[in-house]
């Protein structure tokens, strides 16, 4: 008994680590189905915005996994971080270098805009990407939304040619730095992060998880739209990014995901709270099982496990005898006996001791009878 039991606590304790350990392996691969990047200056009309589906969005293969390997195989810690997914789990975004839509700032706003950006007062600049993937949860929508907002100083180069370019003056393009997230981790939980271990460790950590981006306006007669480029002349992009899959640092933006995978629906019902969850559920369930178990054998143990009954018994079988031979009345005394003694667990105990331990006490209260004959 208290072998099973020991091996059903380490089964309670190691059941939710094993099973969420093998859910790479019995997992489902869920790449996004669309993934939106979205950049705004201020509070006004997005400059760019532009989103890939799944024609846009590649699985990587056997080959490209390995390709990705290779860029890194002097890395241990980023090494270490792919080997965690299969080639079907890493996916390749093409994004157009072009905003998809028509920059439709009302003649109001952009004087505002001009106004603020001429000012002494910073101007934020905010990154929005949403990625959208399959779930298996009723209460999740799937759509997970992740920000990045950075701070445009005053009186600064950036700053002077955003202001031209509103201004329709020639004008370099805009550095925005450390804006776009270019490796994404997608957990089965819900959430987004940028990953760290795929560029070169910086002291600033926006600086070893994010990229720099350039802006600059567009125009064709009464249109208006923005470009983005990827900025590709620094250290990180010589040692790996160029070298990646599906890299074009020339026409497309190109993000990376990394997803984790989900489980199938017929075990989403214990996945679904998550190990903390599960820990909850298991530690739950056990300890009412346990406690049902024990309790109803607290108010037996006094009686299923007496060492010694034949001096119960044989009160039971002296109730039968007298009432066969009609002596109900001492049957009633009898019985009475019977009752008290099992409301009386001191002294059923004392009833029920072994012979043995029945033997002494009547060895040690012998010497007590015979003083008390000599009185």
């Amino acid at each position: 008994m208290g072998g099973a039991m020991v091996a059903v606590i380490i089964g309670i304790i190691w059941f939710p680590l094993v099973f969420f350990s093998l859910g790479s392996a019995v997992g489902e691969t869920n790449v996004p189905y669309d993934v939106t990047l979205e950049i705004r200056i201020g509070p006004y009309e997005p400059i760019y915005r532009m989103s890939a589906q799944s024609n846009s969005i590649y699985s990587f293969k056997p080959d490209q996994l390995d390709q990705l390997r290779m860029v890194y195989n002097n890395f241990k810690s980023s090494g270490t971080f792919i080997n965690n997914y299969e080639a079907a789990d890493v996916a390749a975004v093409k994004l157009s270098i072009d905003s998809g839509n028509i920059w439709g700032i009302s003649p109001p706003d952009r004087k505002r805009m001009v106004a603020e950006i001429n000012s002494t007062n910073p101007v934020q600049v905010r990154l929005d990407y949403k990625i959208s993937h399959q779930t298996s949860k009723p209460e999740d929508t799937g759509i997970i939304r992740k920000g990045v907002a950075i701070t445009l100083p005053a009186e600064t180069e950036d700053r002077a040619n955003l202001l031209k370019m509103l201004e329709g003056l020639p004008a370099d393009p805009v550095l925005l730095q450390y804006l776009l997230p270019k490796f994404i981790k997608v957990t089965n939980r819900g959430t987004v992060e940028p990953v760290e271990e795929l560029m070169l460790p910086q002291p600033d950590e926006k600086a070893a998880s994010l990229r720099n981006i350039t802006t600059n306006l567009n125009k064709t007669g009464e249109e208006e739209w923005w470009r983005i480029r990827e900025e590709c002349n620094d250290t990180n992009y010589e040692l790996f990014l160029r070298d990646l899959p599906y890299q074009d640092c020339s026409n497309s933006i190109i993000l990376y995901t990394f997803n984790d995978k989900v489980f199938p629906p017929t075990l989403e019902f214990i996945s679904g709270g998550g190990i903390i969850g599960l820990y909850t559920t298991l530690v739950l369930v056990a300890s009412r099982i346990l406690r049902g178990f024990f309790s109803d054998q607290c108010g037996k143990i006094m009686f299923e496990d007496l060492p010694n009954v034949d001096r119960v018994l044989q009160l039971c079988l002296d109730i039968y005898l007298v009432r066969e031979a009609s002596e109900f009345a001492l049957e009633e005394d009898l019985f009475a006996k019977l009752v008290f003694l099992f409301r009386s667990p001191e002294t059923l105990i004392k009833w029920t001791r072994p012979k043995e331990e029945l033997a002494d006490d009547d060895e040690d209260e012998d010497p007590e009878d015979g003083a008390g004959g000599d009185h």
